[in-house]
């Protein structure tokens, strides 16, 4: 505070453009903190018009222009080299708090970086140069912020519910992230210690009846009732774009994918200060606007966006088939507990009205306990001035949607057949396994080719009866003559073989 020293005033609270007086001027820029996105630097860069920079004390002011006495926080005075001569004041923020500085930097010719606490700075009130360090702090910045952010908000919350309707009780704020008031971000924070917030509040500021605002809740499975520092909803035109989650240094973003705001996705939007961001914006604009398509949830078994669902109600035991119809024919996209999954590695690119879903389920009943994934997709290509067609595509018994495997063309035809073979396994008990294995043995398996016909039986024919030759009546009298001559025969041998007997046996007796 020398005598010949000039007075160089920083607004902490001005935020854009440029101010100065004479012998200076101070140029504004921002940029997201890198390790620890939740929070804002804005960097005052001090362009000096006359001597060196060691002829100014740096005055620090909590507000926005000109400078009062209840504003003053600290002065750096009288440097005494070049090196110590202040190049910039950097000053940071948190989103939701804009308008309390939390950490005051001073960055020297030297490069030097000196981290103060305005809590710090206010009370010394003033220090030379050459000893800043006795006011500044060496922890890291990506430590020390979300512990300043908490005792600046007390630490106060919002509990986000996806699903479930609850009391909105939130504070918001607008801010504009261009000239032409284009694009805009709206900020949730906190009105009460344990704030919440359920997800149809989160268009109700902005949305019109000319632009089509929606999220399904299986797109916020990843938030759902947990806690935040806040959230942000970025929009063109009344069109969100993009919705951001904030806890402290970790932000989760959740983009629009398509212009009737039936696909979201969990993609990171990629931003430092506020010129990358509008860009990457007006391109996420300007891909969903283009992106016309009709997305068909899987896992959904009654209405969801336009889409109708209606369940089949007849008495199969082993599947059952969900018919989700859409208002409009368009290229499906497929969507499957908020994720979008592809069918066969390639998307299905055909309009589609409508598709069958089918789930496999066990114990019998319509009331059956039923697979947490289908088994069987029919896609219906219904498009105009063209026969109705059908696509049908079955799993690969894996938990991946990318190895379906198609049906051909001469299968198709056979379908329900096949159905009502799985049909016929009446659940295979109570095993979801085992119906799953057979399901998918039944669905791949060729059909046997058909035999050929065996030729016409014929009727073996009967043998021809055999007939004797005919033969003229036996000679009587060569009859009598044989009989004769046989008798005489047989009594000659029995008196011959009485002879031998006797001289044979008696005479060596006697």
């Amino acid at each position: 505070m020398g005598v010949r020293q000039s007075h160089l005033n920083i607004h902490l609270l001005y935020k854009t453009g440029k101010y100065g007086q004479q012998g200076y001027e101070v140029t504004l820029s921002k940029e997201v903190v890198k390790d620890c996105k939740s929070f804002e630097v804005y960097t005052h860069t001090i362009e000096y018009k006359s001597g060196n920079g060691t002829n100014f004390d740096i005055y620090i002011y909590n507000n926005k222009r000109p400078y009062t006495t209840d504003s003053y926080v600290f002065a750096y005075c009288s440097p005494s080299g070049k090196n110590q001569v202040v190049k910039a004041v950097k000053v940071y923020f948190s989103v939701f708090i804009p308008d309390v500085p939390l950490v005051i930097s001073f960055y020297t010719n030297g490069a030097q970086t000196h981290n103060c606490l305005p809590s710090v700075l206010k009370k010394a009130g003033w220090d030379y140069g050459a000893y800043i360090t006795r006011q500044s702090f060496i922890e890291e910045l990506s430590k020390e912020l979300p512990k300043l952010y908490k005792q600046a908000s007390s630490n106060w919350k919002i509990q986000f519910f996806a699903k479930h309707d609850v009391e909105s009780t939130i504070s918001e704020q607008k801010e504009d992230l261009d000239n032409e008031g284009n694009y805009k971000r709206y900020i949730y924070k906190p009105s009460i210690e344990k704030a919440t917030m359920s997800s149809k509040e989160l268009f109700k500021s902005f949305t019109t009846s000319a632009f089509k605002n929606q999220i399904d809740y299986s797109y916020l499975s990843i938030v759902n009732e947990k806690t935040f520092d806040g959230i942000l909803i970025y929009t063109y035109i009344n069109i969100a774009l993009v919705l951001e989650f904030i806890d402290p240094c970790q932000k989760i973003h959740i983009q629009r994918k398509d212009k009737d705001a039936t696909y979201w996705a969990k993609e990171e939007l990629e931003y430092t200060e506020d010129k990358s961001l509008t860009e990457n914006l007006n391109k996420i604009q300007s891909e969903s606007s283009s992106n016309n398509i009709v997305t068909f949830m899987l896992d959904k078994f009654d209405k969801y966006n336009d889409v109708e669902v209606t369940h089949n109600k007849d008495s199969h035991t082993t599947y059952t088939k969900y018919t989700h119809k859409s208002k409009v024919e368009n290229k499906p996209n497929l969507v499957f507990k908020g994720v979008k999954v592809t069918i066969v590695k390639q998307p299905f690119e055909n309009k589609t009205k409508s598709l069958d879903v089918y789930y496999l389920k066990v114990r019998g009943g319509i009331d059956g306990k039923q697979d947490g994934k289908p088994f069987l997709i029919i896609f219906n290509e219904t498009g105009e001035g063209k026969e109705n067609k059908t696509t049908i595509y079955h799993f690969n018994n894996t938990e991946q949607f990318n190895d379906w495997i198609e049906f051909k063309d001469d299968k198709s035809e056979k379908l329900e057949q096949k159905l009502e073979e799985i049909e016929s396994s009446r659940g295979c008990g109570v095993d979801l396994f085992l119906l799953r294995k057979l399901a998918f043995e039944i669905l791949i398996r060729e059909e046997r080719p058909t035999p050929p016909a065996p030729p016409p039986e014929e009727k073996p024919k009967r043998p021809p009866i055999y007939v004797p030759p005919t033969t003229e009546p036996a000679n009587l009298s060569l009859i009598i003559g044989c009989s004769v001559g046989g008798f005489l025969l047989l009594v000659a041998l029995v008196v011959g073989y009485g002879i031998y007997w006797y001289n044979t046996t008696i005479k060596l007796l006697t």
